[in-house]
């Protein structure tokens, strides 16, 4: 890279705008190879060397210059107006202006400043960071944004800082404008629905020695890495500041035995919720088992209406 003098900047990450000749460049080729098999069908593959050669022929926007010119230093040599090339060209063409059409209508230029409550798109966040505190299961389900949390300065036009809570320790804290949201003010007609839980968070100063947490109680258990994990709420702290904390570092609490059998007792409470009225009444014998072994079977408690209704 140093012979050729290449120089190696840094872009902003999930941000196509940062390298956007690039991506640009990827998608025009995309849709021209859609365009042109919705018009040869499976004849497509023959006109590759055309939509190339249309595509180092077409003059940039930003240089006024073709891809050819730049790289071989003269105008290239047409081998003849065909009607395979035309059509490559106005498929190019095509392509760029709806792609211009579609980002000017979805993009809208907000201001962030300092201080200002936004909230955070969860397309690159964890999924255990977006459900810490939840039973879902599935990232197909959780919720598209977070927060809102608070910008503590703007890096620049498309760069903020956000303080985030202590279970996004392992993000990192700037992101692009475009994975912001503004968060919307509760208007007086809409008082009656639940606001958004704010998280602002003031990390202690470890020189002022105010680092000490109590252990408040045990929300959930799991395996991560091998190892087990406590999601632990903290004495004071709202539950959305509970985080994920090694057994290991757990073990010299006090009173770390009561609150596993806590724990314990909140997780039996909760299974017992979900057989609901499914118990098992009886043991019926089995005609396909061996040996005329008893099988049990789980029967449904029938309500009062449906023993008078038979």
């Amino acid at each position: 890279m140093k012979i050729m003098g290449v120089k190696l900047r840094m872009t902003t990450a999930h941000r196509a705008q940062a390298d956007g000749q690039v991506e640009r460049q990827n998608r025009v080729l995309e849709d021209s190879l859609r365009c042109m098999t919705s018009i040869h069908g499976s004849e497509w593959s023959d006109l590759l060397g055309t939509i190339e050669f249309a595509h180092t022929t077409l003059v940039s926007a930003f240089t006024s210059l073709t891809p050819f010119e730049i790289d071989c230093g003269r105008v290239a040599r047409h081998p003849g107006s065909s009607h395979a090339s035309k059509q490559a060209q106005q498929a190019l063409l095509n392509a760029k202006q709806k792609q211009k059409q579609y980002y000017d209508k979805r993009r809208a230029e907000i201001d962030f400043k300092s201080g200002d409550l936004v909230l955070l798109k969860t397309e690159i966040v964890l999924f255990r960071q977006v459900s810490h505190n939840t039973e879902l299961t599935k990232a197909k389900l959780s919720a598209r944004c977070v927060g809102p949390f608070p910008i503590e300065y703007m890096a620049n036009e498309n760069m903020a800082r956000l303080k985030l809570p202590k279970r996004f320790k392992r993000v990192h804290p700037f992101f692009s404008v475009d994975l912001l949201v503004a968060c919307p003010e509760q208007h007086e007609r809409f008082r009656s629905r639940p606001k958004y839980k704010e998280t602002l968070v003031e990390l202690p100063d470890p020189a002022e020695g105010d680092d000490m947490r109590i252990v408040e109680k045990l929300l959930a258990k799991r395996q991560y890495n091998r190892k087990t994990e406590y999601l632990v709420q903290w004495l004071g702290e709202p539950p959305s500041e509970s985080t994920w904390e090694l057994e290991k570092n757990l073990k010299h609490v006090i009173h770390w035995r009561r609150l596993v059998k806590e724990l314990r007792g909140q997780q039996r409470a909760k299974c017992t919720i979900l057989r609901g009225d499914c118990q098992l009444l009886a043991t019926d014998a089995n005609p396909r088992s061996h040996a005329g072994k008893q099988q049990p079977v789980c029967r449904t408690r029938k309500t009062q209406e449906e023993l008078q209704q038979q």
